[in-house]
């Protein structure tokens, strides 16, 4: 799991953050990266790698199809791409991947 800070993925009332509840999983070999804030109801994670954007997007392809998360919506242009899952009929994580100065930004938004 990403850790961004010492608490950060708890909320106010001391319980699991949404990414810790989906046990959303760093990619490997990545370094966790400053998060902007983020709106109300979205959790965002940031990390940066040194594999291929479609590394990324095959790695989370793979390990959310296993759980039984389906992609509803994906894109592909030059240098970066996107798929999103929807978790529970609530929820929606979305993962990007770009290529920026020879590494691989990777942001997942999880929304509830």
């Amino acid at each position: 799991m990403v850790k961004q800070s010492k608490n950060s993925n708890l909320a106010k009332d001391n319980t699991l953050s949404k990414s810790q509840q989906l046990d959303i999983p760093a990619y490997p070999n990545s370094r966790p990266i400053p998060t902007e804030k983020a709106p109300k109801g979205i959790q965002i994670l940031e990390m940066i790698s040194n594999d291929s954007w479609e590394d990324v997007l095959t790695f989370y392809k793979e390990k959310f199809s296993e759980r039984g998360w389906q992609v509803f919506a994906s894109n592909e242009l030059a240098e970066r791409g996107s798929l999103s899952f929807h978790p529970t009929k609530d929820e929606t994580v979305t993962v990007l991947a770009a290529n920026e100065d020879s590494l691989t930004h990777i942001r997942i938004y999880i929304q509830a």
